[in-house]
């Protein structure tokens, strides 16, 4: 999306037929200007966001000027496609740490009573069609990549700071996300230093705030020389007098938009094509790519076919935060000697984790003693979509000996369980005899399913303390790992 953020490019100064009193200087305001708002000087204001999903990321970017969140907006932006980058390509999660210190806010006249400057209205008057169609939507289009797609209503005026940390997604791994925070120093652990990206910028003001004293000697300066870093937007199109005109340019900004989207949403296909966890879905993904294509040959394309198709593939793709949030979950009891079941004698526990962590070490030790343990096993969500209710968590073991009392204690050989419930107890009760119980996880996905949650794994890891032979049938230490969910 093209921002005339620079006023000029579509509405030249014409007049200054007011003035206006500025830190006790006195300024001529061009006559588009409505009114100006003096922000105290020296006033600092700071912000942390993290990211981890392009959505996320164009919602904040859409706050910031004051846009709805729609299909195409920001998708031909240079930041979000360098953002979505880290995210979707790179697995990178996003701290983006902004720093503002305002001098002025200042209102322009309404968009109907704002006046393209002479070479815009030029183009409107001889080069613009007073109809889209097919023959003319090329000159709709030359339009929008000189003057833009949509006008800043107010601006907010100042210094920003801007620091873009893009930080490996295994470093949150054992993390949250409301961490610590204060105005003082904080050191930054080597692992953060390693895992991340940095890409420090200033905006306004005239020293170089890298290299010299910092904030104090950066801040004063900037009330000569703001720079224009959020505000409100409004689409060009109110700013045409001509009505056919006016409307024809507001189909053609959704039609810009709407060639932006579908430009990203290949960039989504081409990054899951060219990896080989979703080989088993490359039929899919080309048969996207097809129909993205498709629709990008028409100049006229339908917007609510765009929207169809994209919802279809982001569904298909694009992991929802719900998920994130989703635990996996390991209940357990002794039904006789607690010391069998956990490393600290507890006679019941429970062991959840998010996606992409571990949960706690269990320590199974069942001997000769009374009892054994009872475990199960379950998925835990909220907030999910109707078909994740159809996703199951399962279980199965078998005996390797004649003597089956070691296993099952007359479970099932297979148990399973939906979503915010547990599969049926399976009891251990391992102990000198011969043989022992084999133990298979699965998440059993339906094929309807979207394409990433059918690429999904469950991971299990072992270690003994003692004896290998005990664990697993390998005699050394052995962790199997899965691969992550990017």
């Amino acid at each position: 999306m093209t921002l005339t953020a620079h006023i000029a490019t579509v509405s030249e100064v014409t007049s200054c037929q007011t003035k206006s009193l500025i830190g006790f200087k006195q300024y001529d305001i061009p006559d588009q200007v409505w009114s100006i708002i003096n922000i105290p000087n020296g006033l600092l204001s700071s912000k942390t966001e993290i990211q981890k999903t392009s959505h996320g990321v164009k919602q904040s970017m859409g706050i910031k000027v004051d846009v709805g969140y729609g299909e195409g907006i920001f998708s031909s932006s240079g930041s979000y496609k360098t953002m979505q980058n880290y995210i979707t390509n790179s697995s990178r999660f996003i701290e983006d740490v902004t720093s503002y210190t305002s001098g002025y806010k200042i209102i322009l006249k309404p968009y109907w009573a704002l006046e393209f400057g002479q070479i815009a209205q030029m183009y409107i008057d001889k080069r613009l069609p007073k109809t889209l169609n097919e023959s003319t939507c090329l000159q709709y289009m030359e339009f929008i990549k000189s003057f833009g797609t949509h006008i800043f209503n107010h601006g907010k005026f100042g210094g920003l700071l801007r620091l873009v940390l893009a930080t490996d997604e295994s470093y949150y791994l054992d993390k949250t996300d409301s961490g610590g925070g204060s105005s003082g120093t904080q050191r930054v652990d080597e692992a953060f230093t390693r895992a991340t990206r940095k890409d420090v910028r200033y905006y306004g003001g005239t020293t170089n705030l890298i290299d010299t004293k910092g904030i104090t000697a950066w801040q004063p300066t900037v009330e000569r020389n703001p720079w224009l870093f959020g505000g409100s937007l409004t689409e060009i199109s109110g700013m045409i007098a001509d009505i056919s005109k006016q409307q024809s340019m507001k189909r053609a900004v959704q039609i810009y938009m709407d060639k932006a989207y579908l430009k990203e949403l290949l960039r989504i296909v081409a990054r899951y094509y060219t990896s080989r966890e979703w080989d088993q879905h490359r039929h899919v993904l080309m048969n996207y790519n097809k129909q993205v294509n498709s629709m990008l040959q028409h100049n006229l394309p339908d917007h609510n076919a765009i929207v169809t198709l994209a919802k279809t593939i982001e569904n298909a793709t694009v992991i929802p935060g719900w998920f994130r949030g989703s635990r996996i979950c390991y209940n357990w009891y002794a039904d006789g000697d607690n010391g069998q079941c956990s490393e600290h004698g507890e006679q019941t526990g429970l062991l959840c984790a998010n996606v992409n962590q571990w949960t706690g070490y269990y320590r199974d030790d069942t001997d000769r003693g009374n009892g054994g343990c009872l475990m199960r096993w379950g998925i835990m969500s909220s907030g999910y979509d109707d078909w994740f209710k159809n996703v199951r968590m399962c279980y199965k073991w078998g005996s390797e000996s004649a003597d089956g009392g070691q296993c099952g204690s007359g479970t099932s050989g297979v148990t399973c369980a939906n979503v915010n419930s547990y599969t049926d107890y399976y009891k251990d009760d391992t102990d000198r005899r011969a043989g022992g119980c084999y133990m298979q996880w699965m998440l059993s996905v339906p094929t309807s399913s979207p394409l990433w949650i059918q690429n999904a794994e469950i991971c299990y890891q072992w270690d003994s303390d003692v004896d290998n032979e005990q664990c697993g049938r390998v005699y050394q230490n052995f962790v199997r790992k899965g691969k992550h969910i990017h």
